[in-house]
């Protein structure tokens, strides 16, 4: 995490060797990078919790 914020800082980018490759964030794919044990690059990571929220809303 410390060297995808180091580049980020650098070049407004936060992808680095050693890193998977992280897409820009978009309502489409809602793409975050998860720092584990593993890091791995997910897709509407928060997407279930998101949709309960949204569902309680329009209630």
């Amino acid at each position: 995490m410390h060297r995808a914020w180091i580049a980020f800082v650098r070049t407004g980018d936060p992808n680095h060797p050693g890193m998977p490759q992280w897409q820009p964030y978009d309502a489409q794919t809602r793409t975050t990078m998860r720092f584990d044990s593993v890091v791995t690059a997910l897709d509407d990571l928060a997407g279930p919790s998101r949709r309960l929220h949204e569902a309680r809303r329009g209630q």
